[in-house]
């Protein structure tokens, strides 16, 4: 387990601490006020989805359209000027001195995933996220050979495409770091149909924020014609797929699926109980 040991002599490297953010700007302002306390010269860019932004001490890119941690993580690189790359999520929490880790364990051709600890609900108790590698640090050289893979939707799983393309290229180091927590929240969970019933925009802007914040990502999701929120829900980062289906007296004529914005529907897998 690495512990942080002060260094007489640190390299002058600067740093580029990456993040996304999207409606998560009081956990993405907790990561940036640790980071503030680190010990050498470092710059943090955000890439926000939010607008208004309410973060401070870090530059701001905004964002629009999709949004994807990949796509953030991807701009904010391309606007950072530091020697070394490091990608955080905003559920994470550093140690002081978690830049002399870094600076440590990054040089040309070897990258660094740390382990961080992943506490439990309210803080109590917790394990050691080995599979997990949203963490990480590369030289900027190293990294213009990769790149975040944007196909992926929502968050997760873009993290082990990263690792597995930069163990095919770079020497690898995985340790664990005291001090560096995962912030407990709700799991990553998928639902494979939801029929969305005849709603206006406001509805479905409500539906894709419920969405957000539940951690639900919508595999195959069935709408009415209704041309106008297609877009919002594409936009929106929460759906794989949409399909365009047609309706009946605002019945789903899809079996066995959910849907919004009409009590009488079958509530299959009781996703209305959670709104």
């Amino acid at each position: 387990m690495l512990k942080f040991i002060e260094s007489p002599k640190l390299r002058s490297q600067v740093i580029s601490y990456c993040v996304s953010n999207r409606r998560r700007s009081y956990n993405t302002q907790r990561l940036i006020d640790s980071l503030l306390k680190t010990r050498t010269k470092n710059e943090i860019i955000v890439a926000d989805w939010d607008n208004p932004s309410s973060l401070f001490n870090c530059k701001v890119i905004k964002c629009s359209g999709r949004f994807s941690t990949a796509i953030g993580k991807n701009i904010a690189a391309k606007n950072a000027s530091g020697d070394i790359l490091v990608f955080l999520d905003s559920d994470i929490i550093v140690p002081k001195g978690f830049d002399s880790f870094i600076l440590r364990n990054v040089q040309s051709g070897q990258c660094f995933f740390p382990i961080c600890f992943a506490l439990g609900k309210d803080g109590r108790g917790g394990f050691w996220k080995v599979e997990g590698y949203g963490i990480c640090a590369f030289m900027r050289a190293d990294f213009s050979f990769l790149r975040w893979n944007e196909s992926f939707v929502g968050w997760g799983k873009e993290d082990p495409d990263i690792f597995c393309e930069a163990k095919k290229r770079f020497r690898v180091v995985r340790e664990k770091v005291d001090g560096l927590f995962h912030i407990w929240h709700p799991r990553n969970r998928d639902i494979d149909k939801f029929f969305l019933g005849t709603i206006d925009r406001d509805e479905v802007q409500r539906f894709i924020d419920v969405c957000i914040d539940s951690h639900y990502t919508i595999n195959n999701l069935f709408v009415g014609e209704q041309s106008d929120v297609v877009k919002l829900l594409q936009d929106s980062n929460v759906v794989r797929k949409i399909s365009v289906g047609q309706m009946r007296d605002g019945y789903s004529l899809f079996k066995d699926e959910v849907c919004f914005g009409n009590k009488k529907a079958p509530l299959s897998v009781g996703f209305l109980d959670r709104l």
